[in-house]
């Protein structure tokens, strides 16, 4: 007699587990899904800023600045914590664009209400400092990557006959033994010094008009080139995921 009671009450516990777990997988798959439409219509918006300010032939850095800094909080916040059975690739993508939001508004903000030289410096200061906090980094890879996300920066060093890599390197060598930004300048400025009238004569036909800024516009819209492009990979790659497990 209890065979038969106990089997109908392990048969019923058991259909309850698996009840609980796959309603545990359904709120964990839409928990994820919802993860990523939050995070496509964020790097979204960040793309839109990125767009919106080189269409401009002047740049509101401060607007700039304001924007970016929005939009890496809430890139934050999706990795901070994000949701248990994401992908780690996907979630480092979007805290990867955390910190290049991050470091755009930086970038805007130093360059806002200043001179070009005040601005130029403060960037420059940013840099040496993140560069040496940054263990491993290969300039000459940066560089490099950088041309790939950037048409305006791979033009100009095209334009100089430089070689990406080669000038990244000497670059990061310089770049930890300078003190101030005149000096690295100095520095640098015999291993470009053959090129110099063709660097001029891009950035005059090629890559600005005459309504555009000097050197702190120039490097400010190869940020932002960059900024697009790593944003329109992660959208891509995150689309694809998601539908991916929709059809799943």
């Amino acid at each position: 007699m209890w065979v038969p009671i106990l089997s109908a009450i392990a048969g019923a516990v058991f259909g309850q587990l698996i009840r609980y777990a796959f309603e545990r997988y359904q709120n964990r798959r839409q928990a994820i899904s919802e993860w990523h439409e939050d995070a496509i219509t964020q790097i979204s918006r960040g793309h839109g800023i990125c767009e919106s300010a080189r269409d401009r032939s002047d740049l509101n850095y401060g607007s700039i600045s304001n924007e970016s800094a929005k939009t890496a909080q809430k890139l934050k916040e999706l990795v901070n914590p994000y949701p248990k059975g994401l992908d780690d690739e996907t979630a480092e993508q979007v805290r990867a664009l955390y910190v290049v939001f991050r470091k755009l508004s930086a970038l805007t903000e130093a360059s806002e209400e200043k001179s070009t030289d005040d601005a130029l410096n403060e960037i420059f200061e940013m840099g040496q400092q993140e560069y040496s906090q940054s263990d491993g980094l290969d300039m000459g890879d940066a560089i490099n990557e950088s041309t790939e996300h950037s048409p305006l920066m791979d033009r100009l060093l095209r334009k100089s006959n430089t070689d990406a890599q080669i000038f990244g390197s000497q670059f990061g060598k310089q770049i930890e033994e300078v003190q101030t930004l005149e000096e690295m300048i100095q520095q640098m400025a015999p291993q470009v010094a053959d090129d110099q009238e063709m660097i001029s004569q891009a950035l005059e036909s090629q890559l600005i008009s005459d309504e555009w800024e000097d050197s702190l516009s120039l490097g400010v819209r190869i940020y932002l080139q960059i900024a697009a492009s790593l944003s329109t990979e992660a959208i891509n790659h995150i689309s694809e995921i998601n539908n991916m497990e929709t059809v799943a």
